[in-house]
């Protein structure tokens, strides 16, 4: 349930600074789709970023975080998840950069895979754009479809998942849960 209906979200890699990043599209999207939970920012200095609380680690959160979505440089990414020790349930790594670029980025993947395993979390990716759930207001796409139904999906590619939510709900399908695995 957390995973797909999760009571807090944190973004870590927003722009304080108006350039409009992943981080950035992820936190309007959630907002604009009425995620109902609490909803938080992760950056090392901002106050709040788009009208979202911002706190400079996810162990800074007030509380525990169910889904964290980490939009940072594949470099960056293991000390993110490091920082959620023992304070985060599901990472997604929507970075690309890793196992899909070579030895260097493969190097990168288990170092991530690694944090993961020492934070105590669950991670999907990297490289991958996340879940969409309907009851939980848990989305990767503006616009994403209101209808729940009975049709779960996993796909490693987002943009497949993405097509597959918009044309199913064309066709009438109702989705109960999408996720997107990635690497």
């Amino acid at each position: 349930t957390p995973l797909f209906e999760p009571k807090s979200i944190a973004v870590v890699g927003a722009s304080a600074t108006g350039r409009s990043g992943f981080g950035n599209l992820f936190l309007r999207n959630y907002r604009a789709y009425g995620f109902a939970g609490r909803l938080w920012a992760i950056h090392p200095s901002a106050e709040a970023i788009e009208g979202v609380p911002a706190f400079p680690s996810l162990g800074a959160t007030p509380e525990p975080v169910d889904y964290a979505l980490v939009a940072v440089p594949a470099e960056r990414a293991a000390e993110v998840l490091r920082s959620a020790r023992g304070r985060v349930r599901f990472a997604q790594g929507m970075s690309g950069g890793f196992g899909e670029t070579g030895e260097d980025g493969r190097t990168l993947e288990r170092r991530l895979l690694t944090a993961a395993k020492e934070a105590g979390l669950r991670l999907l990716g990297p490289n991958c754009m996340g879940v969409w759930c309907a009851r939980g207001r848990q989305t990767f796409l503006g616009g994403a479809p209101e209808r729940s139904g009975g049709v779960s999906v996993i796909s490693q590619s987002g943009s497949l998942a993405g097509d597959i939510l918009k044309h199913g709900d064309r066709m009438g399908i109702g989705f109960s849960s999408l996720t997107t695995v990635g690497n």
